[in-house]
């Protein structure tokens, strides 16, 4: 992923924590947590978010889903592609 992608990933979970915030506790956690993951994005080198992807909506990390799923992930990044999982 590119600067861009990464900043739009990042913008993307944000937007997440401030809808979780907004139903389930309040501003001054969504303002905690917004510059939490603005730190975060500037502490660690790269790309904060390679080794996450999205499942049922919730972002989890790579490792966490079965290998070949891990794979395709890696496969369509490198193409600079994305992608999510639903489960039923």
């Amino acid at each position: 992923m590119d600067k861009q992608q990464i900043q739009e990933r990042q913008q993307q979970i944000i937007d997440f924590i401030g809808e979780f915030c907004a139903q389930k506790l309040n501003e001054e956690y969504f303002e905690l947590s917004k510059r939490l993951m603005q730190k975060l994005g500037k502490i660690l080198e790269g790309n904060p978010f390679a080794e996450m992807v999205m499942v049922n909506g919730l972002i989890v990390p790579l490792n966490t889903i079965p290998e070949e799923y891990q794979k395709m992930v890696r496969e369509a990044r490198a193409e600079g592609k994305d992608m999510s999982f639903t489960t039923d």
